[in-house]
């Protein structure tokens, strides 16, 4: 295969990015590609058994100028112990003294109890300053075990999926330091732990003044309080607030957001229904309280799930309620609305009834060209977790 010109080379691994027996095999034989060929190839590692972990190991002890293109790890196992944890082998932390402190800007770790990682297998991880965090269905014993394996991130994007076991002892005294500074969260299932060590230290187990993104998924009332609170915090970064709901409707008396401070939001109502629009009240009440904002654009996505689609009073009054919201002086920065529907397609003539409600009372800011409508099919699913595709080598 070396003796292969170059360009076909890259062509046949461009071409075949999802076979892996392909790739395994380039793998093999990648000593004797170009350089951009190995960057390819190796930017991306995933290890989900220790087999794996030695063998890759072993290749990079043979190869040690592989090392130099691995950006970002995936990391899985499966919570019963059918595999012992990848984490825990001698050749991790092995592998893991190659590469220079400083290199790797990803990590993923998938289906990972964190009470089979030991003490050092977290601070071999602290070693590394990670760019991009995804913890996808992770059962985390703790809030203090996040701040010890990331301590050493900086400008950190963390994406959570899972479920934090305890509170932070700190909560309640100093921590011993400030965590790293979050850019971006994104918080999914049960997560209410990060967020109260956070409002109630400012810095642990993340710092987040230069928090700019905050994503959440509310599954239950308890969180709406404690995203109210993190949002009362002095965020001077803070530009995108994104929300999904999978809860229905809001207890009324739940206080305002402070979201003036905010560029941009994104709502999704997962299990929004047109009889019962208290969640789309609560927002245009949050809107009506976001005095002299900066805010520019605002994305609504909807997922009607009543099968039988009459517009109801209720919901008129609340769209007219949020279009004078929107025309009045407070929204002057704002120039792009996106109202998105979601249903399934045997109602689409039903949501088209429903969509020309939404549209009579947006008229106005429709023909200003602030407002686009629109309908999609199905409901709408979790943004994606950064570098989901990885090689994995057996």
């Amino acid at each position: 295969m070396s003796s292969l010109p170059q360009e076909l080379v890259d062509r046949i691994i461009d071409e075949a990015r999802d076979d892996t027996p392909t790739l395994q095999s380039c793998s093999l034989v990648s000593h004797t590609f170009l350089p951009r060929t190995r960057v390819h190839l190796f930017e991306t590692i995933g290890l989900s058994t220790v087999l794996e972990c030695q063998k890759f190991h072993s290749l990079c002890v043979a190869s040690p100028h592989l090392t130099a293109y691995i950006k970002n790890l995936g990391i899985c196992t499966h919570y019963g112990g059918h595999n012992h944890p990848v984490l825990e082998d001698p050749s991790f932390s092995a592998l893991m003294s190659l590469l220079p402190v400083g290199q790797l800007e990803g990590l993923k770790m998938m289906k990972y109890h964190w009470d089979n990682i030991s003490e050092s297998s977290k601070e071999t991880l602290s070693w590394h300053s990670f760019r991009s965090v995804v913890l996808d269905t992770n059962l985390v014993t703790d809030v203090d075990s996040l701040y010890t394996v990331f301590k050493g991130s900086t400008d950190l994007d963390l994406s959570f999926e899972g479920i934090i076991g305890e509170l932070s002892q700190f909560t309640t005294m100093a921590p011993p330091a400030a965590g790293p500074s979050l850019v971006k969260l994104r918080l999914e299932g049960y997560s209410d732990p990060i967020l109260q060590s956070i409002i109630d230290t400012r810095t642990y187990p993340f710092a987040v003044n230069n928090l700019r993104s905050l994503s959440i998924i509310i599954q239950h009332l308890g969180t709406v309080d404690l995203l109210k609170d993190i949002l009362d915090l002095p965020l001077p970064s803070l530009e995108h607030l994104s929300v999904m709901h999978r809860v229905r409707g809001i207890v009324p008396t739940h206080p305002t957001l402070n979201i003036s401070r905010l560029r941009s939001i994104n709502v999704s109502l997962v299990e929004g229904d047109t009889s019962d629009p208290e969640t789309l009240k609560w927002w245009v009440e949050n809107l009506k309280g976001a005095m002299d904002t900066s805010m520019e654009k605002i994305v609504l996505d909807v997922y009607l799930s009543k099968y039988q689609l009459r517009p109801l009073a209720g919901t008129n009054n609340v769209w007219s309620d949020f279009a004078r919201v929107l025309s009045g002086s407070d929204m002057s920065h704002i120039c792009d609305v996106s109202i998105i529907f979601r249903l399934s397609y045997s109602q689409a003539e039903n949501l088209q009834l429903y969509k020309t409600v939404v549209e009579t009372k947006m008229a106005l800011l429709i023909a200003g060209g602030i407002i686009s409508i629109s309908i999609l099919g199905e409901p709408c699913a979790s943004p994606s977790l950064p570098f989901a595709e990885y090689i994995c080598l057996e």
